[in-house]
């Protein structure tokens, strides 16, 4: 008998606060950690609806780290079965990326993205996949010489690449890579250097944030510009 998983897809307003510009254009951020009041100007969702997950055996699906629409698909990254599965807007299975060693199967996902078209895997912390819409294979994009676990694309051309310190030994965030050239990007603070972590969605919308770190950048291609910086009233060292 086939299941159904439930799933909210949500459309999410929110609002950021302003302060004051510094000549580079960094922004501050000025945040009471003692002040535990709340207050909203607008409903945190304006709209929201459900979606009904067909489950079959073929598409067992939970703990649910990422979820992307594209192409009127929904694209789910599962933890409990490390690979993506895709789905119609109404719900209705329609395919999931084959675990194993052979041409364009997985063995385990960590992040995906999806861009013109396309689906860009990050299998097995060391490999960039691309299929296309529907989950078909075209081809390896990268080959990465570290583990990374999760990643986003400035443009097709650029990647960027979160280091949650699998091997530890590293000393940065984030490493950049194209084509042609590669880079290392924001150092780790000493707190955390040579302790492996997991964090997801480090980038959101030509955002990235970071943890244990109070500034907030953008990426545009090639670049990590800062952009914003979080001043608490508790005195913390975050650097």
């Amino acid at each position: 008998m086939k299941k159904l998983f439930y799933i909210i897809i949500l459309g999410c307003m929110y609002s950021c606060s302003s302060g004051e510009k510094h000549p580079d254009g960094i922004e501050d951020i000025f945040v009471s950690l003692e002040d535990k009041s709340l207050t909203i100007d607008k409903p945190a969702f304006e709209t929201f609806d459900y979606v009904k997950l067909e489950m079959t055996s073929e598409s067992v699906i939970g703990d649910v780290s990422k979820v992307v629409i594209g192409n009127e698909r929904i694209y789910v990254l599962s933890l409990i079965d490390p690979r993506i599965f895709i789905f119609s807007l109404d719900g209705k299975y329609i395919n999931s990326l084959k675990r194993g060693n052979g041409p364009g199967e997985v063995l385990f996902v960590s992040d995906f993205e999806y861009r013109n078209n396309n689906l860009y895997v990050l299998d097995n912390y060391r490999s960039i996949k691309q299929y296309d819409s529907d989950g078909n294979y075209i081809a390896e994009k990268y080959k990465l010489d570290s583990p990374y676990f999760s990643f986003t694309q400035a443009d097709d051309d650029c990647l960027w690449l979160f280091d949650s310190n699998i091997n530890g030994k590293s000393n940065h965030f984030l490493y950049y890579q194209s084509e042609t050239d590669s880079a290392y990007g924001i150092s780790k603070p000493n707190s955390i250097k040579g302790k492996p972590f997991v964090y997801y969605n480090f980038y959101n919308n030509g955002i990235v944030s970071l943890p244990v770190c109070d500034t907030i950048y953008s990426i545009k291609a090639d670049k990590l510009n800062p952009e914003y910086v979080i001043h608490s009233k508790v005195e913390t060292s975050l650097r």
